[in-house]
């Protein structure tokens, strides 16, 4: 009998989202400033769930019987989903004002509600763009020994070596200018920050596959786990440059990251990696199956962009802090899933 089998499936993927915190606001009043708790701001972006959409995404698996009897196999798996993105753009055109709230606690001033004026009528002219993404893919290798069979069906007990990575970032950059009639007329404030969370898990995988046909159907379920290393790095910076008649300033402090939290931090912690999947099939030919099933595969302890900005909006813009360190570098941590269904072909012998 022919040693190899495989399939190749097209997937319909879903993740778990993110919840970011409000990121850019505007007011009813032309004098409004934006800042969270005054009855004229209104919401532009943020306060919400980001890349929880649809995406596209696909799976190979190839594997190749280790006996003659079919009672061993050696399996290979790779999967991925497509980039998941979101944006929000704006300008004085759109919206005549522009903000960006945060919660001001620099040294000497009472902690209170403020922002960032991007636009402002008579004031400033500017623009805000808010980019992200999330890109999340794995594989795995793994032995399938047969544990019990019978009446059309076996379960194979599996086990072997999983691998996992997500990638999710965030850029907000803001562009103004001082109109005439104001202090330093003429002058361009460039502001930005970014952040950048990877995740990368590497561990065994314990497991249970199943097969069963009776006719021209089948049913393919695997459930397994696995434990192992995974490593976390959150990458933040911010900057800030001033251009008055030519003359440039810059400042490696942005909004959101500013001395207190910025840089690159490496951690490694214990992580999980359970998946599901369950899969129907249904014979086309002798030997191919064409197949319709459901897939979910989750990361504990994942490390994504809302858990790398200060939860508070905090901001001490002194240039060297001595009071509140904020924003605040602080981390957190939550389990991130994808799911989905899927349509494929198996080839089996």
């Amino acid at each position: 009998p022919c040693q190899w089998f495989g399939s190749v499936d097209f997937m319909m993927m879903w993740r778990v989202g993110d919840g970011l915190p409000l990121l850019a606001t505007t007011s009813t009043a032309a004098t409004g400033t934006g800042a969270i708790g005054v009855a004229t701001t209104r919401r532009l972006f943020g306060n919400d769930r980001v890349l929880d959409e649809l995406t596209a995404g696909g799976r190979v698996t190839l594997g190749t019987w280790l006996d003659d009897q079919q009672c061993r196999s050696l399996v290979f798996r790779g999967w991925g989903a497509e980039q998941a993105s979101y944006g929000f753009s704006t300008n004085e055109d759109r919206n005549a004002v522009i903000a960006r709230p945060f919660f001001n606690v620099t040294d000497g001033v009472t902690p209170a509600n403020a922002s960032q004026i991007i636009a402002a009528p008579t004031q400033r002219d500017g623009s805000i763009d808010i980019n992200g993404s999330n890109n999340v893919f794995g594989g795995d290798v793994s032995i399938r020994q047969r544990w019990l069979g019978g009446l059309g069906g076996y379960v194979d007990v599996l086990y072997g070596y999983q691998y996992m990575r997500m990638e999710d970032d965030l850029s907000i950059a803001t562009s103004s200018t001082v109109l005439p009639g104001q202090t330093l007329q003429g002058t361009v404030l460039d502001v930005a920050d970014f952040f950048d969370a990877r995740n990368e898990f590497h561990g065994g995988q314990l497991g249970l596959a199943a097969r069963y046909r009776e006719g021209c159907w089948s049913f393919n379920g695997t459930i397994k786990a696995a434990a192992g290393a995974l490593k976390r790095t959150a990458i933040r910076s911010g900057r800030t440059n001033r251009s008055l008649a030519g003359v440039n300033a810059a400042d490696p402090n942005g909004l959101l990251v500013r001395s207190t939290n910025a840089g690159t931090i490496d951690d490694s912690t214990f992580g999980w990696v359970p998946e599901l999947d369950a899969t129907l099939g249904y014979r086309w030919t002798s030997n191919l199956d064409l197949t319709f099933g459901y897939h979910v595969i989750a990361m504990t302890d994942a490390l994504q962009v809302s858990g790398m900005i200060d939860r508070d909006l905090a901001v001490n813009a002194a240039d060297t802090p001595t009071g509140q360190r904020r924003p605040s570098g602080a981390l957190r941590f939550d389990t991130f899933y994808v799911h989905g269904i899927h349509f494929g072909l198996q080839c089996r012998y």
